[in-house]
Order: structure tokens, then sequence, then C-alpha cells
């Protein structure tokens, strides 16, 4: 069983396209509306035997009582600044639709909120969804969205489809040099780990051919 662990504004819906082309889309389950996550929670073992592979807008130690130690968990993180515009912007449009609250006319009004509300400020981070309860991350792979075909060849097999294209937001936003440094404030814990994450990234590319 492949368990994703979809980031919302990561390429997640990319991913579990490669999924359903790779593993047949009836194998294939996505949780990524409230309502669909509140149902994950509720399946019986047997109802998600039927699956080969799910993806879904939890977290890991979520997903892990669901799923056991056995699963294969993956995921993929986004460069945290671009990560966080594009959260924001989805937001701005749609404030409902995951569960945050609304984001402010502005970014750094919704960054100052962020910066003053724990819980909102903690589930809109990437590393909320990776880490386990003590705060550490497990050794599951996790993906670079620059880098998804051979992430997703690594995970899945040479048998994985490729992606065929990412959806990308209309129209550029360029932050100001406050913003940046606003970011990198206010989720300095994403940018811990997203260092931690290119540095696998860079170890698997300098390995050794067959190096295990």
């Amino acid at each position: 069983m492949y368990v994703f662990i979809h980031i919302p504004k990561t390429a997640g819906s990319a991913v579990m396209n490669v999924l359903r082309r790779t593993l047949n889309k009836r194998n294939v389950l996505h949780a990524g509306k409230p309502p669909e996550t509140a149902a994950l929670r509720t399946m019986s073992a047997e109802d998600l035997s039927v699956y080969k592979a799910v993806g879904a807008h939890m977290p890991y130690t979520q997903l892990l009582k669901l799923f056991g130690p056995s699963a294969t968990y993956f995921s993929v993180m986004r460069e945290p600044e671009a990560r966080t515009i594009s959260l924001w912007r989805h937001l701005a449009r749609d404030p409902d639709r995951r569960g945050h609250a609304p984001a402010k006319p502005g970014l750094l009004p919704w960054l100052d909120f962020m910066s003053g509300n724990e819980h909102e400020r903690e589930i809109a981070s990437q590393r909320y969804f990776l880490q386990r309860d003590d705060g550490s991350i497990p050794d599951f792979p996790i993906g670079d969205q620059t880098e998804l075909d051979a992430f997703l060849q690594s995970v899945l097999g040479p048998e994985a489809a490729e992606i065929w294209q990412l959806n990308t937001a209309k129209g550029e936003f360029e932050p100001s040099d406050e913003e940046r440094a606003r970011i990198r404030e206010v989720f300095a814990g994403d940018f811990e780990l997203w260092g931690e994450v290119r540095r696998r990234a860079d170890a698997r590319v300098s390995a050794p051919s067959g190096a295990g």
C-alpha cells in the first residue's frame, strides 16, 4: 500500500494523476476535501484493503494510525517561499476550501495573522504534515516538486507514468524583500526541513549507481 501525504499546493494533483495512471484509477483513493478525509478516518481495514494507493490531505501521524508502519509512505515538498505565496493566493480565492482561516487582503497582513495564531500557522506549514508527534521527521521519501518524475520513479519503480503537467496559478506575484523576510520568519520550520530534503536529494544524485 502506497500512502501519499498530500501537502496542499505542492503538485499533489499531478502526483495523484501519476498514481491513477500507474496503478489503475479504481485502485487509488484520494481524500482531499474535509468530508473525504472525515470519511477516510472511518473506513475499516477491509474497506482500505481494496486500494493500492491512498492520497490524503492529512498529516503523517493520522495516516499512520490508519495504515500502520508497513505501508509505503511518501510526500512532496515545495520551495517554501513559492508554496507560501501559492497557499495565500489559493485561500484568497477560496477561503473555505481547505479549512483554513480566510486569507487576509495582502500578503503581509496574512503573514502577521499567521504569526499570531499558532494553530493556523501550524496547519498551514508543510512540516505539520510530515512530522511525528515529537516533532521529528520520519525517514520516508520526501520529494522536491521540481524533480517529480525522477522522484516518483524512485518510489513507484520505472513503470511510473510520467508527469503530464503541473497546475500553475495565473499571473506572477513577486514578493518584496520585506515579504520574503517575513515568510522566512513565519515559516522557519519549513525552510529548515526544505534544506534537509534538498540535501537528501543531492545525496541520491551523487550516490554511486547500485549503491544501497
